[in-house]
């Protein structure tokens, strides 16, 4: 092939070699503006799909930050209710074993107050006593799944350290007799200080993100983009199709967990994707668009 282009610019004629010249000049620059701007093209419209997905993420991280500090405002009033209603009976302590208010208010399997608090405001009210390193309810108006009061029932350790051991009032989530809650558990003390149990309220999740998830399974994005939602564990929590699904081993999930925020590019099941991602915690969301 060398010899043979060789040969042939020997015996062309000058007019032929100009030519030539003229349209390597030509088609040369052509090529690489050509290629310069369909690079900066493709550069381009990533960084416009990176940017929507980024917005979308935090947005939604915003909207459900929104709805969670609005709950809470709403669960620290029902606390409020409810401590003015408990210890308008009289001081604490307990007496026999028993929690008691006053001289002769006996809490245990009274459900006086904490129906008076559901009747007032909705929600949930739970009355817990120490007993040893647990803290047992022994008046509630949460409902188990035998369609009773779930009295008897202990509070989770993580609520028990935070404020039996501790002695501070916790808010946050929490599972419920098996439900997730928004909620404030508080110190109930004596007269002389000791923590003897725990007062308790809480707003159920799905009363107040509802219509949130409802958002994030119904949201397109462009052709076949969508949004879900993991939690730390890999488990998906809200999805339009493969929602309760254990994706923990795959890589990109491993990726997005590890990272909890950021934007990654991957292969999934032979199909290039893109996403971008968001941490809420105290639903331990990651937001996926």
């Amino acid at each position: 092939m060398k010899k043979k282009i060789t040969s042939w610019l020997d015996n062309a004629t000058i007019g032929r070699k100009i030519s030539v010249i003229s349209l390597i000049l030509v088609i040369v620059p052509a090529l690489v503006v050509g290629f310069v701007a369909y690079s900066s093209a493709e550069s381009a419209i990533k960084n416009d799909i990176q940017t929507n997905l980024e917005i979308q993420v935090t947005d939604l991280n915003d909207e459900t930050k929104t709805v969670y500090d609005l709950t809470l405002v709403k669960v620290k009033s029902d606390l409020n209710v409810f401590r003015e209603f408990f210890y308008a009976k009289g001081d604490a302590a307990i007496v026999n074993d028993k929690l008691v208010l006053g001289s002769s208010y006996v809490v245990n399997d009274n459900f006086q107050i904490v129906d008076e608090v559901q009747k007032l405001l909705g929600g949930t009210a739970t009355v817990f006593q120490k007993e040893g390193d647990q803290a047992i309810r022994i008046s509630t108006n949460v409902i188990g799944e035998d369609g009773k009061r779930a009295i008897g029932t202990s509070v989770s350790d993580k609520v028990y350290d935070e404020v039996i051991n501790k002695g501070q009032t916790y808010y946050g989530t929490a599972t419920v007799v098996g439900k997730e809650y928004i909620t404030a558990y508080e110190p109930i003390k004596d007269k002389s200080g000791n923590i003897i149990g725990i007062l308790f309220v809480g707003v159920e999740e799905d009363s107040t993100i509802g219509l949130l998830e409802d958002q994030i399974k119904a949201k397109k994005i462009g052709q076949d983009g969508y949004m879900y939602v993991l939690n730390s564990q890999g488990i998906t929590v809200i999805h339009p199709t493969n929602e309760g699904r254990n994706d923990s081993d795959l890589p990109f999930i491993k990726d997005i967990i590890a990272k909890k925020d950021g934007y990654l590019a991957y292969n999934y099941n032979g199909v290039e994707k893109v996403a971008a991602f968001s941490y809420f915690e105290p639903f331990d969301w990651i937001i996926v668009a």
